[in-house]
């Protein structure tokens, strides 16, 4: 692990205790931060967010999707503000050209641009002892730091105290980042701290993501987006909100994520793959999926859209009763 201030530009004078915290440090080389800037960028993106722009400020980042007009989801990103006219999007690689393709037919008619950055962000983590004793650090879900307009503190919406830092690769910090990154290992086992360890976080604490396997699957209550503030019932119109908004106030939903775990699987699962019952009935479809931690030798955590009614039951990742699944709990719980 190491001090925060060492990750940071040694010409740069910041009086935050946090900077003297032991961090390890999680890459998100699988994740693009977008730009969208310009004087309509706020009022074209709340035509676009399931999200209220109103709740994203300079001290606040959200969750957002972005969805069909049958209220599909084609991305799942979250959003932080530089300025009132500008906006950061971290989503997955892989969607990000799709992404821009889609909001440009209709960034037409505003005044705004949409554009790769040079932003990248980071996995941060740290022991709660540490976290304590920091009171700088933000602490409620999505609360935000932002320093210079080259650098944000995020607080990730889990029950594991973790932070994204978001830095601007022009700036003089993040040149620290690439020379630490390349200079030594950076985790608490003083051992390389792969994507995938942030990516199996995120699966136990039961953030949802949408990649190209899922684009246009599922609407945001399918993956519990609302348990992650990431869908808001009261803003006004936009794409997709009517199927989103009759769903919570009309219909009930017959299938939402959860959490699993499989241990030693005769053959390893990947996003998509279908779920079944006892009696060989397809449940549901894995939607990520946390390749096994050290410790748990060949375990995998995956989160999976399925039926309500069958969440309780003995469910298996292929046919024939193979490979039971064990249900995992999240710090919050699906609402049926």
């Amino acid at each position: 692990m190491k001090l925060l201030k060492d990750w940071l530009s040694p010409d740069t004078q910041y009086e935050f205790s946090y900077l003297d915290t032991l961090f390890a440090v999680h890459p998100q080389w699988d994740n693009v931060i977008l730009s969208l800037e310009g004087k309509d960028a706020k009022r074209f993106l709340q035509g676009q967010c399931t999200c209220n722009l109103d709740e994203v400020t300079k001290e606040h980042s959200n969750f957002a999707a972005t969805c069909t007009p049958k209220g599909r989801m084609f991305a799942l990103f979250k959003i932080a503000r530089l300025t009132e006219e500008h906006y950061l999007i971290k989503l997955p690689s892989e969607l990000a050209a799709d992404f821009q393709n889609r909001l440009s037919k209709y960034l037409a008619f505003f005044k705004a641009e949409i554009k790769a950055s040079s932003w990248f962000a980071l996995g941060l983590t740290i022991p709660e002892a540490c976290a304590e004793a920091t009171p700088e650090l933000p602490t409620e879900f999505g609360a935000t730091i932002q320093v210079d307009n080259n650098q944000l503190i995020i607080r990730h919406p889990t029950q594991t105290p973790i932070w994204e830092l978001w830095l601007n690769s022009a700036s003089d910090a993040a040149d620290n980042v690439v020379a630490c990154q390349s200079s030594e290992a950076t985790s608490i086992s003083d051992q390389p701290t792969p994507v995938a360890d942030w990516n199996q976080l995120e699966v136990q604490n039961g953030i949802p993501e949408v990649v190209t396997a899922t684009q246009e699957e599922y609407i945001p209550q399918m993956m519990n987006l609302q348990a992650i503030d990431g869908i808001s019932f009261k803003k006004g119109c936009y794409t997709g909100q009517e199927i989103v908004a009759r769903m919570q106030y009309l219909g009930k939903l017959k299938k939402r994520m959860y959490r699993f775990e499989i241990s030693a699987p005769s053959t390893i699962p990947a996003i998509g793959d279908a779920l079944y019952d006892k009696d060989d009935n397809k449940v549901g479809n894995i939607v990520r999926i946390a390749a096994p931690a050290p410790a748990k030798h060949n375990n995998y955590e995956l989160l999976a859209v399925i039926q309500n009614e069958k969440a309780d039951q003995d469910l298996f990742s292929a046919a024939g009763q193979t490979n039971l699944l064990s249900r995992k709990t999240m710090h919050y719980e699906p609402i049926k």
